[in-house]
């Protein structure tokens, strides 16, 4: 025959080839024999694969790719799938680069490739024959895939908290980097500090972060992730990353406001905010109100220590207090706050008044009723005065003890009676006076003896003032 042919025995299972060797070949030497009585059947043919994909490989990306197909329909007659590389002449020349086993996934990583390259792909299938070349089948389309150029790898990074609002990073030295470039993001790396991709000129060794003066983004807790690279000129390098914890901001609590001893005075307490990843307060805003709990509140004091006093200046005054911790950063000297405390309030202490002064005493025959009459000058602060009286039988007598006459807002009183007795022109009275507000009572101040009566009518009626 002048064409070779493959014949199927019509025993033979359909589909399925057999070789046969002639028992009189020569021994080591294979002869391919055709029986004159098979059935002509068609050449082999394999398809070309598909979902031919090439693309540079994530962990080594200058010198590495990434090759695939699709796995070869079920029924599909062929031995291994070959992957092979063009070198874009015209004709374009292809060489096996590698071959996958039957049944296996085709895809395969190739590495060793020359850095900012591109690459031509092509799979096929392949039956292996008693030749050495075994029967291809056709290719499948080319797949095109460039290596990036060649890279520097990440630097090493750490990075700790500086202040309330700067990181302090150490970034490793890169052989070859010409710079270095640092971002920083709060939300895990979906939006970055300043905006677009977030990178700004960095340097090696240790430096300190604080957004460019205007302070990180702190007083929650945020996880800042920050990320390094180096730079060959305008091509980036390996990323090295590290996560910070910022801190979070802490309130003062358990504020409490009492009255000082010393009049016009609050003492106001409270337990200070707690550091938070090292950073603590420095130093605890107090404000204060005279309106109310809820509304009207001022800048009162800062106060590096408490308790702080409050000299109010007003007897008598109530007022409201709150607080909140205050962050100065000394890398940015941007203040920050926490929320507030809890509020609380008191009202300062009232003075005593002093004593009155008598300015006159006397007694009276009001138509034969005897009126004993005290006299005396407003005291500074007082809100109100009370009149006492005692008796004696005269001048040799004892007293009989100090009765109450009555309150008043005046500066006079008079009393007719003692014990609920009248008065007798032929006693002995003394009267005496006290001031009073809302601090207590000043010291008693007595008159002179009354012992004489004249016949008139007291300037004040008796039992209040006029």
């Amino acid at each position: 025959m002048a064409n070779s042919q493959r014949y199927e025995h019509p025993n033979l299972e359909t589909g399925t080839l057999r070789r046969y060797q002639h028992p009189d070949a020569e021994l080591g030497i294979v002869r391919r024999y055709e029986h004159p009585n098979l059935e002509l059947v068609q050449p082999l043919s394999l398809p070309a694969p598909t979902g031919e994909a090439a693309v540079k490989n994530a962990a080594n990306p200058d010198s590495a790719m990434d090759v695939s197909c699709d796995p070869a329909p079920a029924g599909t007659l062929f031995d291994r799938y070959v992957l092979q590389r063009g070198d874009g002449g015209a004709p374009e020349q292809w060489t096996d680069e590698t071959t996958v086993p039957k049944g296996s996934d085709p895809a395969v990583t190739v590495e060793g490739l020359a850095d900012d390259t591109e690459f031509r792909w092509r799979w096929l299938y392949r039956v292996d024959t008693v030749k050495t070349a075994g029967l291809d089948g056709t290719p499948s389309g080319v797949a095109v895939a460039s290596t990036d150029p060649d890279t520097l790898p990440a630097p090493s990074l750490s990075a700790s908290l500086a202040d309330v609002d700067a990181v302090e990073t150490v970034v490793g030295t890169v052989a070859g980097a010409s710079g270095y470039e640092l971002r920083r993001s709060t939300d895990g790396g979906s939006t970055w500090i300043g905006g677009g991709d977030g990178w700004i000129t960095w340097s090696s060794g240790t430096s300190t972060d604080d957004a460019s003066g205007g302070g990180l983004p702190t007083g929650s807790g945020q996880a800042l992730l920050v990320q390094v690279r180096a730079m060959d000129g305008a091509t980036p390098g390996g990323v090295a990353e590290t996560t910070v914890t910022m801190p979070t901001f802490q309130a003062p609590t358990l504020l409490t406001a009492t009255a000082a001893p010393s009049a016009s005075q609050i003492d106001v307490d409270f337990t200070e905010g707690a550091a938070s990843e090292g950073i603590a307060p420095t130093t605890t805003e107090v404000e204060v109100s005279s309106v109310g709990p809820s509304s009207g509140f001022a800048h009162l004091a800062d106060v590096a220590e408490p308790p702080h006093t409050h000299n109010v200046g007003v007897e008598g005054a109530q007022r409201w207090y709150r607080a909140r911790s205050q962050y100065t950063s000394a890398e940015t000297s941007n203040e920050y706050f926490s929320g507030y405390s809890n509020v609380d309030e008191d009202t300062t202490a009232v003075t005593p008044p002093a004593a009155p002064t008598i300015n006159d005493q006397g007694g009276f025959d009001d138509s034969g009723t005897i009126i004993a009459n005290v006299e005396w000058a407003a005291v500074s602060g007082a809100t109100s005065y009370t009149v006492e009286l005692d008796q004696r039988a005269n001048s040799m007598a004892t007293w009989d003890g100090w009765v109450e006459v009555g309150s008043t807002t005046a500066t006079c009183m008079s009393a007719d009676a003692y014990n609920e007795g009248a008065l007798d022109d032929t006693k002995e009275y003394r009267m005496r006076v006290l001031a009073s507000n809302a601090g207590g009572d000043s010291a008693w101040a007595e008159s002179a003896v009354i012992d004489s009566f004249a016949e008139a009518s007291p300037p004040c009626a008796p039992g209040g003032g006029t």
